[in-house]
This record gives structure tokens, sequence and C-alpha cells, in this order.
């Protein structure tokens, strides 16, 4: 019970797992969360309350070294990078 005593949800919680590989599959995260899950199983956590999710590196971020090629040059550094 909370302070006015009412009922008080407790707010799970969120993990956060970010890896780079040289995977070019965009799944290359499930076979490590299948593995995941006994584990996050006997710390306690509900199954039924774990989800899943992944995003690929390159959704976020354009490949590495192709952003500052489009940069001018004249706002590049010395290394020729922004």
């Amino acid at each position: 019970m909370g302070k006015h005593g009412k009922k008080v949800q407790a707010m799970g919680f969120i993990l956060f797992i970010h890896g780079m590989g040289h995977d070019s599959n965009r799944q290359y995260w499930k076979v490590w969360a299948e593995r995941l899950l006994p584990c996050l199983v006997e710390q306690g956590s509900n199954p039924a309350n774990i989800q899943f999710g992944g995003i690929y590196y390159y959704d976020l971020v354009p490949e590495p070294g192709d952003g500052w090629k489009k940069s001018p040059p004249s706002s590049r550094g010395r290394s020729g990078r922004k």
C-alpha cells in the first residue's frame, strides 16, 4: 500500500543491452535473447512480462564513415572528419 492507503503498482524494469557484431542479419539479437530468457526467469522475472525487441544499428545511424563524407570540406577538422 502507498502513503495514502492506495494500492501502488510496482513498475517493472527495462534491460538495455547494446551489442555490435559483424552480423548483417537485422534479427541477430534473437539468438542471444532466446538464451537470455531462461536466465531472467531463473532470477525471478515473470516470463509473461518479458518482451524482447531489437533495433538494428544502421536503422539509427548511417553506415560508419559515410556521414562525414557528405559534409562540405570547409566544415571538417584537420582529420577530414567533422
